[in-house]
């Protein structure tokens, strides 16, 4: 929210996308931006960046990465790494791996939503990069519930549900 990120000199990044907001501190999105090229090139070179290219602002960082880099994508097969088979449920979905053209296995994760698949990439490709067993992954992940205050189920009663979520920009509504 305030460019502080750019006080990190991370070994690995995960970039899910760039879009506007807080514009109390930055001027417009294209300073927003410069702070994600400036801060992918300050990963350091024995790590990597994990780009999500699926968002149009990420993508556009892509060719500027400094570092070692992978794309992730739902929606390009091409990306280092990307989901395949996609099937949603109403509280989860399932998905096949695919990690630089080998099929790591099926995933299923328990957080609705094709926007939890693409951010579940950058994690998996991160930990298979360093070399953790896919069925370590796949049910750390099936085990993961989700955060607060995104898309958290508070009660059930009497068949209505009742859910509480942050969204607060027209993305995060639209997911």
């Amino acid at each position: 929210s305030d460019g502080s990120l750019l006080n990190l000199k991370p070994l690995y990044s995960i970039i899910t996308n760039i879009e506007g907001e807080h514009f109390g501190y930055f001027k417009d999105v294209k300073s927003i931006i410069e702070v994600f090229r400036k801060f992918i090139n300050q990963t350091q070179n024995t790590g990597a960046v994990y780009l999500n290219i699926d968002d149009m602002n990420t993508r556009s960082l892509y060719s500027e990465c400094k570092s070692k880099k992978i794309a992730y994508s739902i929606e390009d097969s091409k990306a280092d790494i990307f989901a395949s088979n996609i099937k949603l449920k109403s509280f989860g979905s399932e998905f096949t791996v695919v990690f630089k053209g080998r099929e790591l296995g099926k995933m299923q994760l328990n957080i609705p939503g094709s926007h939890n698949i693409s951010n579940s990439l950058g994690p998996i490709a991160l930990a298979t990069d360093i070399g953790i067993d896919f069925t370590i992954i796949k049910e750390a992940l099936k085990d993961f519930k989700g955060v607060k205050r995104r898309f958290e189920v508070k009660a059930d009663i009497e068949n209505i549900l009742i859910i509480d979520d942050y969204a607060h920009h027209p993305s995060e509504i639209a997911a």
